[in-house]
């Protein structure tokens, strides 16, 4: 008995770590909490991709266009429109992302 400060402390003799007696069970402990520890592993490493992703994805997806100027010239070129809807086709596009140019590539100056 050891006494500090008005606080009586037991302090019992220190008893060796003793090896288990079976070595399985020793496996037995240590397996699930390995698993446990790969599956949250997985879990983080799987919620952090998908953060990632979703940090890097623009802000808002631009309207359905529905059509790119590539999408159009296979369409002309496969005989499915005349020169002058992909014409017409291709000028609306391009005044949809520059209202200021006309489909020759000359900006309007007024």
């Amino acid at each position: 008995m050891l006494q500090f400060d008005g606080i009586i402390l037991l302090l019992g003799a220190p008893q060796a770590a003793q090896p288990p007696d079976d070595p399985g069970s020793l496996i037995g402990q240590i397996v699930p909490w390995a698993i446990v520890l790969i599956v949250l592993l997985l879990i983080a490493f799987f919620g952090l991709t998908w953060i990632n992703r979703r940090l890097k994805a623009p802000e808002h997806m631009p309207e359905d266009v529905g059509f790119t100027l590539e999408a159009l010239r296979k369409m002309r070129d496969r005989g499915e429109l005349s020169e002058e809807e992909f014409l017409k086709a291709r000028s609306h596009m391009i005044r949809q992302v520059d209202p200021h140019e006309d489909a020759s590539g000359k900006t309007d100056e007024a």
